[in-house]
């Protein structure tokens, strides 16, 4: 514990010699026009939305936010100096910028004037000089950086899960898949190096952190859809390990029941065994796994194609005691991991979220829907009475006649 508060400490120190060296401003933003928010009347009023307009403080920005404050909504927000890093050397803007997330798309990007200070954060008194709002899971405002024979592809990838077991959503992850194999093994190994290089992995020397944040642009995302869409020459189904930090379990060394973890593979559909990663330091870059898949993989022969029914799909895995003791604790891969309810729970959401489409549920209450059995055994009852089944044309799950 204690050489872990050290290595901590090290790499804060390390972080704050870099931010303390000598800066270049950016090129300096256009404003929009200085009218509120202009939403088409297609969208009708959407009460989430906030009133903005240029010459705003930060605090009136944050009181428009506030009077659309419920407890729906997690106004979860992050700020910056405008900073970005070429070649290795850090350079901000003459304005800050911040992001406020308005709901799991939306995102109200604002930015505001320097106040000559870079410190964060941004002060109360600072004025809006533009403003919009993004979707962080569409990359329309990067389409012309990404190129129009790439962007759709790269689109797929970006609405492909992050590696977070609570938030996974498996059909995402399938349709990324599916999406790349037709272009064959070349061509989507071009789109994955293009939002690898959109992104700016974290460890990288030229990284636009304002673009990642307000795209919500996460590299990570790669890996999951290398351990899927490509399959080993050689027929070993075990796929790399991630050196993304420590997870709460790991297969055994000698295991061969979890070859693509943190996935699993389960009659077509992907699960993410783990909710994800402790790091203290800088993860694994994703290129190292695109270039093993590109030496050593090919492609996959067939789209995937789940089962109609993720629920009992899971279910299965959940009940399958003889595999799941194969998962230890990572202090020496020996002590036997039991697979607790917070881990089940994780599992089934992943499953009612696959099948949101055909069987949707408020985000919000899934936790609560899920801790006991009696509650989620409602759900098999009631989603075996819709006669779901996967539409391979629309990779997604729909209710039957």
């Amino acid at each position: 514990m204690e050489n872990m508060k050290y290595l901590i400490v090290l790499f804060a120190i390390a972080l704050l010699s870099i931010v303390s060296c000598n800066y270049k401003p950016r090129e300096e933003v256009k404003p929009h026009n200085d009218s509120i928010v202009d939403y088409s009347a297609s969208q009708g009023k959407d009460s989430h939305i906030p009133e903005i307009r240029i010459g705003m403080t930060k605090k009136e920005v944050l009181a428009s936010l506030n009077k659309i404050r419920s407890s729906n909504i997690s106004f979860y927000h992050w700020e910056s100096a405008g900073s970005s890093s070429k070649n290795g050397i850090y350079k901000y803007s003459k304005h800050a910028h911040a992001g406020y997330f308005l709901d799991d798309d939306k995102q109200l990007h604002v930015i505001y004037e320097s106040q000559g200070d870079k410190s964060l954060p941004i002060p109360d008194d600072a004025k809006v000089v533009s403003f919009e709002i993004i979707s962080r899971t569409d990359l329309t405002g990067l389409r012309k950086e990404i190129g129009e024979d790439l962007f759709p592809y790269v689109n797929l990838v970006h609405q492909s899960p992050k590696v977070n077991g609570q938030e996974f959503n498996p059909v995402s992850l399938i349709k990324a898949v599916n999406g790349l194999r037709v272009l064959g093994k070349e061509r989507a190994l071009e789109v994955l190096r293009c939002y690898y290089k959109l992104a700016g992995y974290s460890g990288m020397a030229d990284t636009d952190f304002e673009k990642r944040q307000t795209y919500d642009l996460d590299e990570r995302r790669l890996f999951l859809i290398l351990r899927i869409l490509f399959v080993r020459k050689d027929g070993n189904p075990k796929m790399p390990e991630l050196g993304l930090g420590m997870p709460s379990f790991w297969p055994k060394e000698d295991d061969t029941n979890w070859p693509l973890f943190p996935l699993t593979l389960e009659n077509d559909i992907p699960f993410m065994l783990i909710n994800g990663y402790t790091l203290a330091g800088v993860p694994e870059s994703p290129l190292s796994h695109i270039e093993y898949c590109e030496k050593y993989c090919t492609i996959r022969e067939k789209p995937i194609q789940p089962a109609d029914n993720p629920l009992l799909v899971v279910e299965s895995l959940i009940n399958s005691s003889e595999r799941l003791k194969s998962l230890v604790f990572y202090e020496k891969r020996k002590n036997f991991f039991h697979f607790s309810t917070f881990d089940k729970y994780i599992l089934r959401r992943q499953a009612l979220r696959a099948t949101k489409s055909a069987y949707p549920i408020k985000d919000k209450n899934l936790m609560f829907y899920l801790v006991y059995d009696n509650q989620w055994y409602q759900h098999l009852e009631e989603f075996n009475k819709l006669k779901v089944y996967w539409d391979s044309e629309s990779n997604d799950y729909k209710i039957g006649n």
